[in-house]
């Protein structure tokens, strides 16, 4: 029986996608000093970890700061590059 994951090839990037910016939110939660940032950090990993819902972790911390920002956009793009768009 083949597996839906092997199908649909989309779902690795998808998921790929959201626990890279899952991991780049916790991190910051991990590394910051701010308290207010942390308090925000913390459940927008956990909701694009486990819901997918990325925007809270994307445009409330990301773009808040420069380095996740450039480090996920390097992890986000599709490895299949033979895929016609």
């Amino acid at each position: 029986m083949v597996s839906s994951v092997l199908i649909y090839p989309d779902v690795i990037t998808l998921l790929g996608s959201n626990i890279a910016q899952a991991g780049a939110t916790f991190g910051v939660a991990a590394k910051t000093k701010d308290k207010e940032l942390r308090e925000m950090a913390i459940p927008a990993g956990i909701s694009a970890l486990l819901a997918g819902v990325t925007e809270p972790a994307m445009y409330g911390v990301r773009l808040r700061l420069k380095k996740p920002m450039i480090t996920i956009s390097h992890y986000e793009v599709p490895v299949w590059s033979d895929k016609e768009m």
